[in-house]
C-alpha cells in the first residue's frame, strides 16, 4: 500500500484531544437537587437497558474514534496496490507506415495505446515518447487521461528507421532520479529485432504490433546513355524480396507518364530480380518504374529518375580522309563530320601531316610531327603502353592491352606551354601522349604512327577518341554523377509518407514482425480502472457518523 498524500496521515493526533475530550465530558459533576428522586423514578430504566448503559459511553468513543481514522485515511489517499509510473515508447518509424493492419500498424499502435490509457487509475501517470526521427517526449509525466490522449493523437509516423535504443536511454535518464523507477512499455514492430531484444532484456515490456508480411521494392534503378548512339538508353531495374513468399510480379517503365515497356517475373523469397530495358530518349526524361501489384509496403515500389537530354553532338574536321579515323569517327552516333560553314567551328583532328603552325580551336593529333607547340625527340626503345592517367577526363576508365606505338618519338614541349600539358599516358617513364590547355585552344596529341599500331584495335579506343572529343569540346567530364555520359547513374526512389521525401534506392526493408520477440499487444486484456480507495473509506466514516448519531445523541438507546 502507499499514500497520494502520507502527511496526511499525521491527522491521526487528533485522536488524542478527541479521547482526552470526551473523557473531560464523562467527568462532569453531578448536583443533588431536591426534585432528583421524582427524576429517578420518572427514568426509571429496565434491567436490559440497564445493561446497555454502561457500554454506550465507550462504544460512542470508539465509533467517533474510527470515523476519524476513516476519514485521515480517506485524505492520505490509500493506493492497493501501489500507483503506477509507465513510460510509453511508441514506435513510429517507417516500417510502422505498413498497412498490413489497416488502416496502418501505426494506428493500430495507437489504438493499444489509447486501451493503455483507459486502463489508468486515478493515481496512475504516463508519459508519452516517440523514437523516430530521433527520440522525443511528447508528453511528461501526467496522470490526466484526455492529455495523454491528445498526446498520443499527436505523434505522427516518420520514414526513418527507429532509435530505440536512444528512447530507452531517453526514459531511464528522465525518470531515474523518481522513485519507485517507472515501468517502461514499448509499442513496437519489433522490426528492428537487436534493438527490440536489447530493450527486452533490459526490463522493457515490449508490446508487438503487425504481421510478418513481405515486403518487395526497387532497390537499384539506374540508366546510361550509350557512348555510341546518344538517344539510346538502357534502363536497369532491380527489385528485391523481403519476405517468405514467391510473388508474381510485373515491373513497368514509364516514360514522362506514358507507359512504356514492362516485364513479368517470380521473385524468390529474399532474393532479387533485374532488368535492362533499351528505350530512346532524344530528350530530356524522366523515368517511373512501379512494382504491381502492391504489396503492404508501397512506399519503395516506386522510383523515379530524370535523365537529362542527350549531350550535343561533336563537329569534327579530319584532316586527312584516308586514315583509320574515319570509320572510327562515322561509327560514333555523337560525331559530326565537318563541311562546309561548320567546318571553321569544328574540332580538327590530325593523322600524321601536322602543320608547322597548329590552328587555334581544338586539335586531336595522332601521329605527331613537330610543330609550334612541341619538337620530336629521341626515339623511344620500347613504346608499350604501360599505364595510363585514371584521373584525366580523357583516359579514365580506359584500358589498353598490350598497346604498342611504333616509331614513337619523345616530345620535347614549347616553353610556352608550361604547365599547361599534361602526360595522359605512358611506356614506362616516357609520356607519349599529353593533353595540353592552351588559350587558343585545347590540344590532344599522341605519339606512334597510328597506321601502324594495334591501337585502333583495342576494344577502348573508341572510347578515347570519344573522351577526347568531350575534353576538346569542354563537355563535363565522365563522372557518375552523370547521366549521358556512358555510366550508370543510381535513380532516386520517392517516398510518398506522411512529409514526402526523396532518398536513395536501398534494400528492402523487412517489415517482417517476429513472433518470438515481446508480447502481442492485440491479444492483451487491461482491467478497468477501480474506483479509488478513498471514495469507500470516506462514505464508511459517513456512514459510522450518521449511526452515531442516530443511536447516541438522538438517544435512540437511552
Amino acid at each position: 500500500m502507499s499514500f497520494a498524500q502520507p502527511l496526511a496521515l499525521l491527522l491521526l493526533l487528533l485522536l488524542i484531544p478527541a479521547g482526552w475530550l470526551y473523557w473531560l465530558r464523562l467527568q462532569l459533576p453531578r448536583p443533588i437537587v431536591g426534585t432528583g428522586l421524582f427524576w429517578q423514578k420518572a427514568l426509571a430504566e429496565e434491567p436490559k437497558r440497564a445493561r446497555w448503559q454502561r457500554w454506550r459511553p465507550g462504544v460512542s468513543l470508539a465509533v467517533q474514534l474510527a470515523t476519524l481514522v476513516l476519514l485521515v485515511l480517506a485524505a492520505a489517499g490509500p493506493q492497493i496496490p501501489p500507483a503506477r509510473r509507465i513510460v510509453l515508447i511508441l514506435d513510429n518509424s517507417a516500417t510502422m507506415r505498413a498497412s498490413d493492419l489497416p488502416p496502418t500498424r501505426f494506428d493500430a499502435a495507437k489504438n493499444e495505446a489509447r486501451r493503455l490509457i483507459a486502463s489508468l487509475r486515478w493515481c496512475d501517470q504516463m508519459a508519452i515518447v516517440t523514437t523516430s526521427p530521433m527520440p522525443q517526449e511528447v508528453l511528461p509525466m501526467s496522470g490526466n487521461k484526455k492529455a495523454l490522449g491528445a498526446a498520443v493523437e499527436s505523434a505522427q509516423v516518420a520514414a526513418e528507421p527507429p532509435a530505440i535504443a536512444w528512447a530507452v536511454k531517453l526514459a531511464r535518464e528522465i525518470y531515474l532520479a523518481n522513485q519507485p523507477p517507472p515501468h517502461i512499455v514499448l509499442l513496437t514492430d519489433a522490426c528492428e529485432k537487436d534493438a527490440a531484444c536489447e530493450a527486452l532484456g533490459n526490463g522493457v515490456d515490449v508490446l508487438r504490433v503487425g504481421t510478418p508480411a513481405s515486403n518487395r521494392a526497387i532497390t537499384g534503378f539506374t540508366a546510361r546513355r550509350s557512348m555510341l548512339d546518344p538517344v539510346a538508353c538502357e534502363v536497369f531495374v532491380e527489385v528485391g524480396n523481403q519476405g517468405d513468399q514467391s510473388p508474381q510480379c510485373t515491373v513497368t517503365l514509364s516514360i514522362d507518364g506514358k507507359p512504356g515497356p514492362s516485364a513479368s517475373f517470380t521473385i524468390k523469397k529474399d532474393d532479387c530480380w533485374w532488368e535492362i530495358f533499351e528505350v530512346k530518349l532524344p530528350a530530356a526524361a524522366r523515368l517511373t518504374a512501379t512494382i504491381t501489384p502492391a504489396d503492404d509496403y508501397p512506399f519503395d515500389d516506386t522510383a523515379e529518375l530524370d535523365v537529362p537530354a542527350p549531350p550535343a553532338p561533336h563537329v569534327v574536321q579530319l584532316a586527312n580522309p584516308q586514315s583509320c579515323l574515319k570509320e572510327i569517327l562515322a561509327a560514333n552516333g555523337r560525331v559530326k563530320l565537318a563541311g562546309g560553314d561548320t567546318a571553321a567551328k569544328a574540332i580538327q583532328v590530325i593523322d600524321g601531316d601536322v602543320p608547322a603552325q597548329l590552328p587555334s580551336g581544338p586539335v586531336l593529333v595522332f601521329s605527331p610531327g613537330a610543330c609550334d607547340l612541341w619538337q620530336l625527340g629521341e626515339a623511344v626503345a620500347d613504346p608499350a603502353v604501360t599505364h595510363v592517367d585514371e584521373a584525366s577526363p580523357i583516359t579514365a576508365g580506359v584500358r589498353l592491352l598490350d598497346a604498342y606505338l611504333p616509331e614513337a618519338r619523345q616530345l620535347e614541349l614549347d616553353k610556352s606551354v608550361g604547365d599547361a600539358a599534361k602526360p595522359i599516358l605512358w611506356a614506362g617513364k616516357t609520356p607519349l601522349g599529353y593533353r595540353i590547355d592552351r588559350p587558343q585552344g585545347r590540344v590532344v596529341v599522341i605519339c606512334g604512327n597510328l597506321a601502324t599500331s594495334n591501337l585502333p584495335l583495342q576494344a577502348d579506343f573508341s572510347k578515347l577518341v570519344a573522351q577526347a572529343l568531350d575534353w576538346l569540346d569542354g563537355q563535363a567530364p565522365w563522372k557518375d554523377d552523370v547521366v549521358g555520359r556512358g555510366v550508370w547513374r543510381v535513380g532516386r526512389a520517392v517516398s510518398y509518407g506522411p512529409s514526402p521525401t526523396v532518398q536513395a534506392p536501398r534494400p528492402p526493408i523487412d517489415i517482417r514482425v517476429p513472433a518470438d520477440i515481446g508480447r502481442d499487444a492485440a491479444t492483451l486484456t487491461y482491467r478497468s480502472p477501480s474506483l479509488p480507495l478513498w471514495i469507500p473509506l470516506a462514505a464508511a466514516a459517513a456512514l459510522l457518523l450518521i449511526l452515531e448519531w442516530c443511536f447516541y445523541q438522538r438517544r435512540w438507546t437511552s
